[in-house]
């Protein structure tokens, strides 16, 4: 089970939680209920689940896909940074991703460039 099972009601928080065993790092999988990553960043139940996740943990990271497929306006507020992982720091894509963050928002983006294999 996952975070598409937990905003979905089809699990609990305690269900989807699981210690990464080469860190001490948690962490929650997408899920069985898995649609697509913009449904479970759109569910109802999400900001929340964010909150009470941010209330026990230092940092909560979310890895939410294709920055163009997803309704960041709601995550924004949650937020302390955004951090774009993209290919092509001049392309257009990224340019209108990092603007969609920051029109979300969100004041502080970082750029991650991911080197090709």
């Amino acid at each position: 089970p996952g975070i598409s099972d937990l905003v979905s009601g089809a699990a609990h928080i305690g269900d989807v939680i699981v210690r990464d065993q080469m860190s001490p790092a948690h962490l929650i999988a997408a899920g069985q209920h898995l649609k697509s990553p913009a449904a479970i960043l759109n569910a109802p139940d999400l900001a929340m689940t964010i909150d009470a996740l941010a209330q026990s943990y230092d940092h909560v990271i979310l890895d939410c896909g294709a920055v163009l497929e997803v309704a960041v306006e709601r995550l924004a507020p949650l937020a302390q940074i955004g951090v774009l992982v993209v290919n092509d720091p001049e392309g257009r894509n990224a340019a209108v991703a990092q603007l969609k963050l920051e029109s979300s928002g969100l004041s502080d983006v970082a750029l991650l460039v991911a080197e090709a294999a």
